[in-house]
């Protein structure tokens, strides 16, 4: 329960800092926003992927990921976080929001990975155990 309820915490944190960070940076610095969070939402993969590789995480912690993402792509399209500047305004921020996109789907595709592992393990444990006490 206390792991659920962390990695849950952590993912809203996750997208609150980039929220703040695109709010701040977005007009100006957008290339280095998205080097961030590029960097970040690796780390953060990473973190998942190795966190669940022992026992499984559920569903709900992904589904609150994505709404945090959900959130975080309509604050960019709804005008909260200003438009980046430049020839090709809104281009930096149209990358921010397939990054933003892109990290959900990973994070997404290496749940359902790990939720496969975790069931044919789960599998195998069951017919040993029932192999070995009959």
């Amino acid at each position: 329960m206390k792991k659920k309820v962390f990695n849950i915490a952590l993912g809203y944190i996750f997208h609150i800092v980039f929220i703040v960070m695109s709010y701040f940076m977005m007009q100006s610095d957008y290339g280095n926003l998205q080097i961030a969070f590029i960097a970040a939402g690796i780390i953060y993969l990473l973190y998942w992927i190795i966190s669940n590789i022992k026992s499984y995480m559920p569903w709900i912690v992904y589904l609150n990921f994505a709404i945090g993402a959900i959130v975080q792509i309509i604050l960019n399209n709804c005008g909260f976080i200003p438009e980046d500047e430049g020839f090709f305004s809104g281009l930096g921020q149209f990358f921010y929001w397939l990054l933003v996109a892109a990290l959900v789907l990973l994070i997404g595709l290496a749940n359902m990975i790990l939720f496969i592992i975790d069931k044919f393990r789960k599998r195998k444990i069951v017919k040993g155990e029932y192999n070995e006490n009959h």
